[in-house]
């Protein structure tokens, strides 16, 4: 069961309605599945079938959803989405990074939801300070030769 909710940015915008894509992976990503959930209200719930058994669900996988600025947001299609795992998610201070085992990282690069780079960094880390950013919704690039590797996480 998926329960999706939305928070916003100030108290006088009201919730938004929206489709929201999201993409469900066995494990080891041999099979997925792709489904739009017609979110209409807070904490509302949702059961995707699938023919196997879900070991990992990506909001939003392409990107697509409009920001604040009513701009669409996208990553170029040559990049490898394999996930990294961010956590607290949300943070309020800092956040931390569980990279793949014997995976090198050449680059951090951190985005704001209207694409602009906010934070970049030339070598691994594990932890990342966030304190200066601005409360919203992030996304993380880790790059190395294979590809990038990419996450989400909230600063509130």
């Amino acid at each position: 069961m998926i329960t999706l909710s939305q928070t916003t940015t100030h108290k006088s915008v009201d919730f938004f309605e929206i489709p929201v894509p999201v993409r469900l992976y066995n494990a080891g990503r041999t099979d997925s599945v792709d489904a739009r959930l017609n979110h209409t209200s807070n904490q509302q719930q949702f059961i995707i079938d699938t023919d196997f058994r879900v070991a990992e669900l990506v909001i939003d996988p392409d990107l697509w959803l409009i920001s604040e600025t009513q701009e669409v947001v996208g990553v170029s299609p040559e990049i490898n989405t394999q996930s990294i795992e961010i956590f607290p998610n949300p943070a309020t201070t800092e956040i931390h990074l569980q990279i793949p085992l014997g995976t090198e990282i050449s680059g951090i690069r951190i985005y704001d939801m209207n694409g602009t780079e906010v934070k970049r960094f030339s070598t691994q880390l594990e932890k990342i300070n966030i304190s200066d950013l601005a409360p919203g919704v992030y996304l993380l690039k880790a790059e190395n030769s294979d590809g990038t590797f990419q996450g989400r996480f909230i600063k509130q």
